[in-house]
């Protein structure tokens, strides 16, 4: 978006003209004010408003005469410049005008009745303002009056004669030629509030639907220092109809937010849109708590406070480092952005023991970013660690957020906020030119349009959705769409991609004031199934995305990545997943991983089954058929035959692929058996962890503690089992393409290896292996934690289940088929 500045002083009436290359030249605006056009590539500057431009004479006797030869293109030159200034700045006032004092004259004559003008103002900061205070500073607020009005009112910044207030709010104007005034006063607790100055903005000077910076010049300062205030301000004026207006204002009055945002001394902010933050707090882990019990152990949980809301962690049990993964959300308003106080307790005594306190600051935050953040907390009662993300919606979003809107329109498109030079950052040889850092392995843009059919979970049938992002560490939420089970967001979010394997998610939920969220539906998507700019419906699914429900959401992303990066990330540890729920213990979902693994281990018994059978020599023939090939193959086998036969194994999959037409489909769906058997045991569906059983207070426990540490023993072999059965399914997905990355990643591994096990001596291998493992701690950082290739290669590669996990049901739009049915039935009864 192109940005001007202009900047406005006061009038001196001692200057009122001055010369130019020794020309006179009258001021239709302010004298010394400068007024900048810049268009494209060329730039005009027009002094003191004026239209007519001056020439500087050349006492060169050629420039003379070729500026007399070309006479006329100068003069259809100066046309041009006036027309393009005038597209800018209207016709300026006389000079008479301006020694009169008189107020420039409106750019039409008549106000448009069914005109009106969107006009979003950002207060940034001010500069240099006068000292009110005895001790040499002041503590200066903004107020915004268009007319007789007082339109807004910024928060106060305590002793600062450069404040910065980055407050943002939007308002209808009817007439341009009614200007806007900044005033700026100094707050005192006792008396009077004392006034700073006044700055004057012309609305009818601005251009539409372009952001328009301005430094103003504080007039009526009242000071003796010789220096003058500026007030730094940005604006954009959109023109919208009348019908618009009304629209948002009764938008605005359902969800009662024509109201004092900021606790004004003046009243209401009249007709003030003010965009809202949404404050998303995930509690990670606590390191090293203090510990109040002989023992050395606590049983630890975090109280939350933003504001006036409170909430709490659950309780960990028998530990100083305890791993909570709990999800808090707060909502405030653009200028509110209090910092964040954590409380930390011992639940071992009935009354709670007090661990140690933290103050978590928001002001330096970026926004629509996650930032893990370590709060110390006071006495050296240990570190809590946070995920904190900030997100902002517009005045746009805000006014249109009723679902009965008429502007709440899907878009067709929305323009990629991916440039071409973030796009071939991550090309194979910008990549070779710089591979730091390593984790920054591509760039995700997803666009949300809008969601159709969701469940009623409010009890007039409705619902207030919103959806939130979730990929890898970072975690973003679109605005709420209140009343409608058809919201409509049209939001995009870019969000930056450590690993190509990673599984973005989104999860729409219901939002409640006086209640935890409720869940409405989520859908999972690996990275690497994604087509760039195709545009598709998907169907909702429920917690552990494993059955449909009811509802679909309308979505478009695009993904680069750098390949090399993302080999170098695949042999690398994976990173944790924060955001997802643990298990629960269940006698089923034990069932369930037993099977996997006897389904898995099917294979090798018929294998077993098959050489007892040639050994018993039921079938001579054939018996005697496999004793001379084992004989040759013992015979003439060399090392690097091995990974040629994994090679070979791979090569035979891809043709039964290729047949298939499923070669290039990253995660396809598995067998329908397999399927029923992951989705048969109702229990591991139904046990799910809910928002209120996270946040409540756990009641006290004698003896089921003992209980307790039976159901956490029980719950680590129900996960050993579940990895042994994992690692068995990725070991037959990586050779089945379930990811065709990896496994043509694999062939050109087995390739390699094939070539240096034939070349280079099996001991010299064995020697380098040898060397890398012992030496690998001196050569890496200190802080370096080994790793196992082969394992964190194998974590890239999906199970069974999750496979079900990612497999994508047909959206069916259930009133389209019904329409469709009664026009079938219909005609066919007329035609009988």
């Amino acid at each position: 978006m192109d940005r001007e500045e202009t900047k406005s002083s006061s009038i001196d009436e001692g200057r009122q003209n001055f010369t130019t290359n020794g020309n006179d030249s009258s001021s239709a605006d302010s004298p010394g004010t400068n007024n900048h056009i810049q268009n494209g590539h060329d730039k005009t500057m027009i002094t003191n408003g004026s239209l007519n431009m001056t020439v500087e004479e050349d006492s060169s006797t050629d420039l003379s005469r070729t500026l007399n030869n070309s006479r006329v293109t100068l003069n259809k030159f100066k046309d041009q410049l006036t027309q393009r200034a005038r597209t800018v700045i209207p016709k300026t006032q006389s000079i008479s005008s301006i020694f009169a004092n008189s107020a420039p004259p409106s750019p039409t004559a008549e106000t448009d009745p069914d005109q009106v003008y969107w006009t979003e103002i950002l207060i940034e900061r001010g500069t240099n303002l006068a000292v009110k205070d005895i001790g040499g500073s002041s503590d200066p607020y903004v107020k915004v009056v268009y007319g007789t009005e007082e339109k807004y009112t910024t928060a106060t910044v305590t002793k600062s004669l450069n404040p910065v207030w980055n407050e943002k709010f939007t308002i209808f104007t009817q007439d341009l030629a009614i200007p806007l005034y900044f005033n700026i006063f100094d707050h005192d607790r006792i008396g009077r509030d004392e006034s700073m100055g006044t700055a004057k903005l012309d609305l009818w000077k601005l251009p539409f639907e372009r952001l328009y910076g301005a430094s103003l010049e504080l007039e009526e300062e009242k000071r003796n220092d010789g220096k003058n205030g500026i007030l730094k301000v940005s604006i954009t004026i959109t023109p919208k109809s009348v019908e618009f207006r009304d629209e948002v204002l009764r938008n605005l009055a359902k969800q009662s937010q024509i109201k004092s945002f900021f606790g004004t001394r003046s009243g209401a902010n009249n007709g003030v849109i003010v965009p809202r933050r949404t404050v998303d707090v995930f509690v990670i882990e606590g390191r090293n708590l203090k510990a109040r019990n002989a023992d050395g152990f606590c049983n630890p949980y975090v109280r939350l406070k933003y504001g006036n809301k409170k909430n709490r962690t659950q309780t960990i049990k028998y530990t100083r480092t305890p791993t909570w993964h709990q999800s808090f959300m707060y909502d405030t308003y653009v200028g509110e952005l209090p910092p964040i106080e954590l409380t930390v307790y011992d639940d071992t005594s009935s009354s709670g023991d007090f661990i140690g306190r933290g103050i978590c600051n928001l002001a330096h935050l970026n926004e629509e970013r996650t930032h893990r953040i370590p709060v110390d907390l006071e006495d050296n009662a240990g570190v809590i660690d946070l995920f904190i993300t900030i997100t902002q919606t517009t005045a746009l979003q805000e006014a249109t957020n009723d679902g009965d809107s008429a502007s709440n329109i899907a878009l067709d498109a929305m323009p990629s906020r991916l440039t071409a030079q973030e796009m071939n950052r991550y090309s194979f040889f910008s990549t070779l030119r710089s591979m730091n850092p390593v984790t920054d392995v591509g760039k995700l843009e997803v666009k949300i349009f809008q969601a159709r059919d969701l469940s009623a979970k409010d009890l007039t049938g409705k619902s207030d959705p919103f959806c939130i992002v979730e990929l890898d560490s970072t975690r973003l939420r679109t605005h709420t769409i209140y009343k409608t089970l058809d919201p409509v967001w049209n939001k995009s979010f870019i969000i930056p991609a450590q690993d190509i394997h990673s599984v973005l998610e989104l999860n729409i939920y219901d939002e409640d004031t006086n209640r935890d969220n409720e869940f409405i539906g989520k859908v999972a998507i690996p990275l690497l199934t994604i087509k760039n700019g195709e545009k598709k419906w998907m169907q909702l699914k429920d917690r552990k995305c494993l059955l449909p429900v009811k509802g679909a959401i309308e979505i478009e992303a695009t993904f680069v990545y750098s390949n090399l990066k993302a080999v170098i990330r695949t042999i690398n540890p994976r990173q944790v997943p924060y955001y997802q729920l643990d298990n629960k213990f269940s006698v089923g979902a034990i069932k369930q991983h037993v099977t996997r693994i006897q389904n898995m281990l099917s294979g090798v018994v018929n294998v077993m089954k098959f050489i007892n059978h040639c050994f018993q020599w039921d079938n001579p023939w054939l018996s005697f058929s496999t004793f001379m090939v084992t004989l040759t193959i013992v015979w003439n086998f060399q090392l690097y035959m091995l990974p040629g036969t994994l090679l070979l194994i791979l090569v035979r999959n891809l043709i039964n692929e290729y047949r298939q037409g499923r070669l290039g489909k990253a995660y396809a769906p598995i067998r329908d058996e397999t399927i029923s058997a992951l989705v048969q045991p109702a229990p591991v569906i139904e046990e799910e962890i809910t928002e209120a059983e996270l946040t409540s207070k756990e009641p006290k426990k004698s003896f089921l503690g003992v209980i307790s540490g039976i159901q956490d023993t029980v719950m680590e072999i129900q996960g050993y089992i579940d990895d042994v059965a994992s690692t068995l399914e990725r070991i037959k997905n990586m050779f089945n393409y379930s990811v065709p990355w990896l496994s043509v990643l694999l062939m050109i591994v087995l390739v390699l290896v094939s070539v240096l096990l034939y070349y280079i001596p099996l001991r010299a291998l064995i020697l380098a292996f040898v060397i890398n493992k012992f030496t690998k701690r001196f050569r890496k950082p200190k802080g370096f934690i080994d790793n196992n290739e082969l394992a964190d290669f194998l974590s890239r590669l999906p199970s069974d289940p999750e496979l079900v996990r990612y497999f994508s049901f047909t959206f069916v739009n259930i009133e389209k088929e019904r329409q469709i049915f009664l026009f079938l039935f219909y005609r066919y009864n007329i035609v009988n």
